[in-house]
C-alpha cells in the first residue's frame, strides 16, 4: 500500500498506513475504535470517492 489512501481504497482491521516521514501513520483498530464507534461492529475505513473516510462493518452500513 502506498502511503495515501486514494479513493475506493480502504484499512482493514488492524491495516496500518504510513506517512511518507514515518513519523505518523494511519491505523485501523482491530476493536474498530474510532471517534465515537467503539462497539459499532467496525471492521474497515474506507475512503470514499468524495474525500471523506468513513467506517464501516463488514456489511458496508
Amino acid at each position: 500500500m502506498t502511503n495515501q489512501l486514494q479513493p475506493g481504497q480502504e484499512l482493514q482491521a488492524n491495516q496500518r498506513l504510513n506517512a511518507n516521514i514515518g513519523r505518523a501513520f494511519l491505523i485501523m483498530q482491530g476493536d474498530g475504535r474510532a471517534s465515537g464507534t467503539n462497539g459499532s461492529g467496525a471492521v474497515k475505513a474506507i475512503m470514499r470517492n468524495d474525500g471523506c473516510l468513513v467506517v464501516c462493518k463488514a456489511n458496508g452500513q
